[in-house]
């Protein structure tokens, strides 16, 4: 079961296909989701990239 963070609507308006939103505290952060293959893992290992907001 997945569960959806409930953001304001001009927060959601900022993300598009490729990308997530943290909130820490009282502040919303646009990051990059990437993933990269790391040698000796199962899976792509997840990287985020710090873009703004």
């Amino acid at each position: 079961m997945k569960t959806e963070k409930v953001y304001p609507e001009w927060v959601q308006a900022q993300r598009v296909k490729g990308t997530t939103i943290k909130k820490k505290g009282d502040s919303y952060y646009l990051y990059k989701r990437t993933s990269k293959r790391v040698p000796g893992k199962k899976y792509p290992q997840p990287v985020d990239t710090y873009i703004g907001l």
